[in-house]
């Protein structure tokens, strides 16, 4: 995914309430996940553990991989490891969407008009 799309995405997240960001990034992260077990997405058990579903530590490295590079977050491995399920680092994703954007938030002020 470009960097458009990762700016798209928290765009799109940014103007979202917390309950439709996580329908949006959870749907993300089923996707990624379904890739990374080569299995369609519609199988997944998202209230199912990750490991239940036959993700190992080499793909929970591909996954966390994977979450950067198209959700714009970082999430570790060893974090997705102790994760429980989807919804879970959905809501993790989500935490570290927020406070990325807060903090170019209080880094870029707005301009005055006196500048």
């Amino acid at each position: 995914m470009s960097t458009d799309s990762v700016s798209t995405l928290r765009d799109r997240v940014a103007a979202m309430s917390d309950g439709e960001a996580i329908v949006l990034i959870e749907d993300k992260v089923a996707e990624l996940a379904a890739a990374v077990l080569y299995t369609p997405v519609e199988r997944l058990d998202r209230t199912c553990r990750l490991d239940l579903l036959g993700i190992d530590s080499l793909m929970f490295l591909e996954l966390s991989a994977a979450l950067r590079q198209h959700l714009g977050c970082d999430i570790p491995t060893l974090e997705l490891m102790g994760a429980a399920h989807l919804p879970d680092i959905a809501r993790r994703a989500l935490r570290r969407l927020r406070q990325s954007a807060d903090a170019v938030a209080v880094a870029v002020p707005e301009r005055s008009g006196n500048a």
